[in-house]
């Protein structure tokens, strides 16, 4: 995946027009591996107006997402080649509202369990941000959507399925 396709400039300078419009005291955090496209990322964010409230992580420990989102008000995720979308999954089962681009497979994992947005077009993510922050009716059947959501996914039942599969190409095989 071109890391331009993560939209984190895209994400950053939505950010700052959403501090811009609401005056809110919300923080963007970053998080993941660094890459070519990391410096752009971080020059981006060191001058946009928003810079005192943005944080790069770097690499973040697996094993510790689970604090990062439950100090957290919303995961935007603003990918549009994400080939499953396991961040958006593991937002939704934390209990977090979800936006996200409307591209990849996100719609497909997330159902109408997320806010939706343009990943091309920073005022639709600044508006998606706006309204996941404030709109309390919206973010409340987010949050029990996505909960519910996540409980069609299970790591056993893919390796049965895969399993399965694989069992038959073999046994479709060796019949021929």
């Amino acid at each position: 995946m071109r890391n331009a396709d993560k939209k984190h400039i895209e994400l950053i300078r939505a950010f700052s027009l959403f501090k811009k419009r609401t005056g809110l005291s919300h923080r963007l955090v970053i998080a993941g591996s660094g890459s070519l496209y990391s410096d752009a990322v971080r020059k981006e964010a060191y001058s946009c107006e928003a810079a005192s409230d943005i944080f790069i992580t770097g690499y973040f420990p697996h094993e510790n997402f689970p604090e990062l989102y439950r100090n957290a008000d919303a995961c935007v995720f603003p990918s549009i080649t994400e080939g499953v979308g396991l961040s958006v999954l593991e937002a939704m089962a934390s209990g977090l509202p979800v936006a996200c681009a409307k591209a990849g497979a996100l719609p497909e994992v997330a159902g109408d369990n997320a806010l939706y947005f343009d990943s091309n077009n920073i005022e639709d993510i600044a508006q998606a941000m706006q309204t996941i922050v404030i709109d309390q009716k919206l973010r409340t059947r987010l949050i029990s959507g996505g909960i519910e959501r996540v409980k069609k996914f299970s790591w056993r039942e893919t390796a049965t399925k895969t399993l399965n599969l694989i069992k038959e190409v073999a046994e479709k095989h060796l019949n021929s």
